[in-house]
């Protein structure tokens, strides 16, 4: 009898050891896929970084082309005002 419960004992203890073995594993696989997640995610900021800065180059090109058609625009307006008022 004593035998028996002893050996129930062990396989428990050995279901729980091969538990605790698998729970291990699992959490290390899952700290690994959190590892690349934030590595996904540094590159995705990066990335971001980089596309605002883009975008705050362009509109500023946008903006000086812009003033520029406007100041063509204004001396257009002027010199067909000058003929206007000679013809």
């Amino acid at each position: 009898m004593a035998s028996d419960s002893f050996t129930r004992l062990e396989d428990r203890i050995e279901k729980l050891l091969k538990l605790v073995a698998d729970l291990r594993a699992e959490n290390k696989r899952l700290s690994a896929k959190i590892d690349d997640k934030q590595h996904r995610i540094e590159e995705l900021e990066t990335e971001r970084r980089a596309s605002a800065s883009t975008i705050g180059t362009l509109k500023s090109a946008s903006e000086e082309r812009e003033r520029k058609m406007y100041a063509a625009a204004d001396k257009l307006d002027a010199v067909v005002s000058r003929l206007e008022s000679a013809g």
